[in-house]
C-alpha cells in the first residue's frame, strides 16, 4: 500500500484491523478481545461495513501491544493503558517528514512513562517530582484490582473506582489503606521496575505503520 494512501486513512481515522496489526503487533484476534471489552472502539458506521479504527485507538493500541510484550495479560495492558491519566490528550505533529515526533496538545509534558513496581503496582510518571500513582495489580500481573489516585500535595490516597463495572472488576474494599500501604512499600523498596515510554511505543508502531526504516 502507497505511503500516502496510509496517512490518507491514518488522518482519516480509517484503519482497517490490518493496518493496526502491522503498526502495533496486536494480532486481529487481539483487537476483537479489546473490543469486546471496551477498551478500543470502532470508528462508527454500517455494521455491514469492514471495522475500522481511529487515530486515538490505534495509539492506545499501540501501548496496550507494548505493555502485553512486557508480560501483562491483554485485558491487564488494555486496562492500564485505558485508565491512564490523559493518555488520550496525545496528538501527532502533522510532519510525518519530520520522523513522526509526537507531541502534546496542551502543549505540556503530560504522558511520560508507565512503571509497574514489583509487579504489583502502576505509576504514571510525568518527569514532575511525585508520579501519578493510579492502579495496583494482583501478583500475577493479570488483574486489575484497584484504582487509586494519590494526591500530590497532601500525599493522601483516593479511590476512583469507575462505573463500568464491565470493564474492570474492583475489590469491593471500602477501606484503601492497606492498598496506599502497598503503593508506599512498592516505592519504597523497588524489587523490581517495567518501564514502558508511551511516546515512543506510538512513535515506533507509526513508523512501521509507514514502513519507515
Amino acid at each position: 500500500m502507497e505511503r500516502n494512501h496510509i496517512i490518507d486513512a491514518y488522518y482519516g481515522d480509517r484503519l482497517t484491523a490490518e493496518d493496526v496489526t502491522r503498526g502495533t503487533g496486536l494480532s486481529e484476534r487481539s483487537q476483537r478481545e479489546l473490543l469486546r471489552l471496551g477498551i478500543l472502539k470502532p470508528v462508527p458506521q454500517a455494521p455491514t461495513k469492514q471495522r475500522l479504527l481511529s487515530r486515538p485507538m490505534f495509539k492506545r493500541a499501540a501501548v496496550i501491544a507494548r505493555l502485553n510484550s512486557c508480560g501483562l495479560s491483554l485485558s491487564t495492558a488494555g486496562q492500564i493503558a485505558f485508565f491512564a491519566p490523559g493518555s488520550d490528550a496525545l496528538i501527532d505533529n502533522d510532519s510525518f517528514a519530520e520522523g513522526i515526533v509526537l507531541h502534546n496538545e496542551t502543549d505540556n509534558d503530560w504522558l511520560a512513562t508507565i512503571r509497574i513496581i514489583n509487579n504489583e503496582c502502576v505509576e504514571l510518571d510525568t518527569g514532575q517530582p511525585d508520579p501519578i500513582e493510579y492502579c495496583l495489580l494482583s501478583e500475577n500481573m493479570t488483574k486489575l484490582t484497584r484504582l487509586l489516585w494519590r494526591n500530590a500535595a497532601t500525599g493522601n490516597y483516593a479511590d476512583a473506582r469507575p462505573t463500568n463495572n464491565m470493564l474492570i472488576q474492583f475489590d469491593e474494599r471500602d477501606v484503601i489503606e492497606a492498598d496506599a500501604a502497598s503503593f508506599k512499600a512498592a516505592r519504597q523498596n523497588p524489587v523490581t521496575t517495567i518501564n514502558v515510554d508511551i511516546t515512543r511505543s506510538i512513535t515506533v508502531a507509526l513508523r512501521r505503520l509507514l514502513s519507515i526504516d
